[in-house]
């Protein structure tokens, strides 16, 4: 509501803030999930799904899936929060326009990567992530030079930088802690013990970092939201 509210009042400077805000506070929790997602891959896949028919074999290739999407999250985190302009100034063209480019991508890049490079699946993931990220950075244009908003990017960097910063050490933690189990075996009571392990361990150690880093207004907000649910 804040956005739409100074979209509809063509108050570019409290948009600008906004979806600053806005982005820090996706980002907080999503650049260390993105970072466990990379770290741990196969054993997050094999410990939930590697049972029954699903075999090493199907494991391994969603989890190279798995990491092949993580920009696909990011992407589709700012999409989410980029297209509200739009909306608020009734601008579906540009909507129709963008989403037309997306899918146009997809289909093009999906057909050179699964098929011509013979990448599969995992061509169609990495698809999937590039035409979302073009899509994004399309949005950003097409507001900054058309509509005449800044949306911040610059500003963005530096804490965003910190957050990712402050999910090494998390994500290192939780692979190291993975190598005591026995994941090519699939699921287990082991494996699901250390991979708990490893994701409760990962968590104080980002949001110490994190804090030590100076990223606090973003983690007492998330916390305040966990304390009132």
């Amino acid at each position: 509501p804040p956005i739409s509210k100074a979209v509809a009042a063509r108050d570019w400077a409290a948009f600008e803030q906004t979806f600053i805000d806005a982005s820090r506070m996706a980002a907080v929790v999503l650049i260390p999930a993105a970072g466990l997602l990379v770290a741990i891959p196969d054993p997050i896949v094999r410990t939930l799904f590697q049972h029954g028919e699903f075999s090493a074999q199907a494991a391994t290739l969603t989890a190279h899936c798995l990491v092949s999407m993580v920009p696909f999250m990011l992407a589709v985190a700012g999409i989410n929060i980029i297209k509200k302009p739009y909306f608020a100034l009734e601008r579906r063209d540009v909507l129709l326009g963008v989403g037309a480019l997306g899918l146009l991508l997809t289909v093009s890049l999906g057909w050179l990567l699964a098929l011509e490079l013979e990448l599969g699946v995992e061509g169609l993931a990495l698809a999937l992530s590039g035409s979302t990220g073009v899509q994004f950075l399309a949005y950003v244009l097409i507001l900054h030079r058309t509509i005449g908003a800044r949306v911040g990017m610059v500003r963005l960097l530096n804490p965003l930088g910190r957050m990712a910063i402050a999910a090494v050490p998390a994500a290192a933690t939780a692979w190291a802690i993975c190598l005591l189990g026995d994941f090519e075996a699939g699921s287990g009571m082991r494996n699901i013990v250390v991979l708990l392990c490893a994701c409760g361990a990962a968590v104080p150690i980002y949001l110490g970092a994190a804090w030590t880093l100076g990223v606090r207004r973003e983690l007492r907000a998330v916390l305040n939201k966990i304390r009132r649910r």
